[in-house]
């Protein structure tokens, strides 16, 4: 048998979801032994300080052969995503990703009861 680095079959690329929407991006390699595929996500805005995905709190979340799998995607899960390649024999693949999601406009502040005198200027703000 010969031993052979990952490779990808699918490489991932940035994708952009509508919230809550299922959300899928393949991440596939072979080689020999058969490469294992890990994602993590970036901890802040940055594309650095990768965390595992905790996949046993996150419900919605789920790595399915190779692909990354975000049930009833939020804004919250927007950001950079790193998919990892490694099987003990070289220095394995990453690509660094990037999921959007897109969302309505929504308001911050849902009602507020505004007070006038008849006859007098008053200022309505509106924030979405």
């Amino acid at each position: 048998m010969v031993n052979v680095p990952p490779r990808w079959t699918v490489e991932p690329t940035d994708k952009q979801f509508a919230q809550g929407s299922d959300a899928k991006v393949d991440c596939k390699a072979d080689g020999f032994p058969k490469p294992q595929i890990s994602w993590k996500k970036a901890a802040g805005i940055k594309p650095e300080n990768y965390r595992d995905l905790d996949t046993q709190v996150q419900s919605n979340v789920k790595v399915i052969d190779g692909a990354l799998v975000l049930k009833n995607i939020q804004k919250a899960s927007e950001g950079y995503y790193l998919c990892k390649s490694t099987n003990g024999i070289g220095r394995g693949l990453s690509a660094v990703i990037y999921i959007s999601v897109q969302a309505p406009p929504s308001f911050e502040i849902k009602t507020r009861t505004q007070t006038a005198l008849k006859g007098e200027s008053t200022v309505l703000s509106c924030e979405a």
